[in-house]
């Protein structure tokens, strides 16, 4: 009958990811420095102004 129980050895190579991972910081996506954004900003009250 197979075991049920993993070994010792298995048990401590699943051992939780270190603390430095988990400090990973979030950094904020910047749209702003983007050319669509650029673009979309530069040409949107000629686009409004063609539309209305």
């Amino acid at each position: 009958m197979p075991r049920l129980t993993a070994p010792r050895r298995q048990a401590e190579v699943c051992a939780p990811l270190p603390a430095a991972h988990a400090a990973a910081r979030y950094a904020r996506h910047l749209p702003e420095r983007t050319l669509l954004y650029a673009l979309v900003q530069a040409h949107y009250p000629d686009f409004i102004s063609c539309s209305a």
